[in-house]
């Protein structure tokens, strides 16, 4: 379970920042069922509100951008640099570090705390501690001088520090280096975390992935379940099936690089058929379609819902930028449910997403801890608040009106004799 993330001089975001998914004691209690691991407890769901250009993206592609320095950190040369997108609206940050910390339940039930500071050059500071006990241990501490272990680190020390780069983070090094201590916490932040931009849906190689977990049957009634949420999302599809092609039969110029063929071989190797009931007498016949003859939102529906399976079924935090984009208002509401009843969610799966759906303003289905805001400063930075920040909020108001006033914040100031443009 995601617990907490912080994060300080990364793209819009200047001075330090904490997105939280810890229940608060002043929270409004209403019918989502927290999240528990022994004695911590998460929420299954945020939603983060803005408008746009506030930095929405930013805090969820922050995390993101962790997880990517640890798995694509392995594979780093010793000269290459680190991309480090510092905050450029003040000069002074081009050389100061970026700072990212994130605190987590891992798989064995224990909570981690890891943090980061790096610059174009070098990582400046990684510290991993975990309480075992409930007590803060020390897994280990580096700087850009030295690392020190702790007491309950078990693995080969000498070699970790002779192999590592000073480009690299340490715990990136534990998939190819087998360190039992580092085991659990890496395979969290690398296998457990699943993030989205909007772009990165809605192609055919995340169709070709959903289409082989269900050839495959990767996972337990997978088909039937995604059937089912585009049947009763009232789409007109009955039912889906999964296919695979013949590889040798497609047939593509000679002169294609051999990368690109392999992924396009690896996007057209696996279809989805989507069935729908035919105007006749024969009610039991059902007539094929090419998912690509559905509407962008049966696909998008079909994508989040394959992506929400996989996220229940393994128990990951999956976050998703944009996620109302051609999605229905009562179809998003209808999703997050899931996430927020233990029945439907009972391996903790988190559910984070960015939105400008104003319809999940509402207090009588989410707390107000679990609504986010992004705001922008007069300086042009990034500040992020939920609505249990906000002093004096009471049961039962009008969010998405008072949103929509500017009473909340993150809604743009408009001036709008401005926009009497000029056209001939």
């Amino acid at each position: 379970m995601l617990l907490e993330f912080r994060v300080r001089n990364y793209k819009s975001i200047k001075e330090l920042e904490t997105f939280s998914m810890l229940p608060t004691k002043n929270s409004i209690d209403i019918a989502v069922d927290i999240l528990r691991s022994g004695k911590h407890k998460a929420l299954p769901f945020v939603a983060l509100f803005g408008r746009n250009g506030a930095g929405k993206s930013n805090m969820l592609d922050a995390i993101n951008r962790l997880q990517t320095l640890i798995i694509r950190g392995a594979n780093a040369d010793e000269e290459s640099l680190i991309q480090h997108d510092f905050y450029k609206l003040d000069v002074e940050f081009e050389i100061q570090p970026t700072f990212f910390g994130i605190d987590f339940i891992a798989k064995d039930n224990i909570r981690y705390t890891y943090e980061v500071e790096f610059n174009q050059k070098q990582i400046c500071i990684e510290n991993l501690n975990y309480y075992p006990k409930g007590q803060k241990a020390k897994l280990f501490e580096r700087t850009s001088d030295e690392i020190t272990f702790g007491d309950s680190f078990v693995g080969t020390k000498s070699a970790i520090e002779k192999l590592l780069y000073r480009n690299q983070l340490l715990l990136s090094k534990v998939k190819g280096e087998k360190i039992e201590a580092l085991t659990a916490p890496h395979n969290f932040l690398t296998n457990k975390i699943f993030y989205r931009k909007p772009g990165q849906l809605s192609n055919s190689s995340y169709l070709s992935h959903f289409a082989k977990n269900i050839f495959d049957c990767k996972y337990p009634n997978y088909r039937e379940n995604l059937a089912r949420l585009l049947r009763v999302s009232d789409t007109g599809i009955e039912d889906i099936e999964a296919g695979k092609r013949d590889l040798e039969l497609i047939k593509m110029p000679e002169s294609i690089d051999a990368d690109l063929r392999k992924q396009i071989e690896k996007s057209l190797e696996y279809y989805i058929i989507t069935k729908h009931r035919g105007e006749t007498d024969d009610y039991s016949k059902l007539i094929n379609f090419s998912i690509f003859d559905e509407s962008m939102g049966t696909r998008r529906l079909l994508e989040i819902g394959g992506l929400m399976l996989e996220s229940l079924h393994d128990g990951q935090v999956l976050i998703i930028d944009e996620f109302d984009i051609s999605l229905h208002p009562i179809l998003t509401k209808a999703i997050i449910k899931i996430y927020n009843s233990q029945k439907t969610n009972p391996n903790n799966a988190q559910l984070i997403i960015s939105t400008q759906d104003v319809s999940l303003l509402d207090s009588d289905i989410f707390s107000y801890d679990q609504l986010w805001i992004a705001e922008k400063t007069f300086e042009g930075w990034s500040n992020y608040y939920s609505l249990s920040d906000i002093k004096g909020l009471r049961k039962n108001l009008p969010l998405h009106k008072w949103y929509l006033e500017g009473r909340l914040g993150g809604v743009p100031v408009i001036n709008y004799s401005e926009l009497e443009f000029e056209i001939i």
